[in-house]
């Protein structure tokens, strides 16, 4: 069933937040958020902030070129 499934579709979406809800301790919320973030967008992203976060980035050499 999950192979025809993917993470744009509104029935993988409704699966994901359905599951924690029946697998958590009663009188527990875990918030789900599901997003339409490609693979290509995520690895950009994550690429983007560990260049931004790392001890060699400096911002002013940045601006000055």
């Amino acid at each position: 069933m999950f192979a025809k499934l993917n993470a744009r579709d509104e029935e993988w979406q409704q699966l994901v937040r359905e599951t924690p809800a029946k697998i958590r301790p009663a009188g527990q919320v875990w918030p789900v958020t599901v997003n339409r973030v490609t693979s290509d967008q995520s690895a950009v992203w994550l690429g983007l902030d560990a260049f931004v976060n790392s001890l060699s980035f400096d911002s002013q050499q940045l601006k000055n070129a």
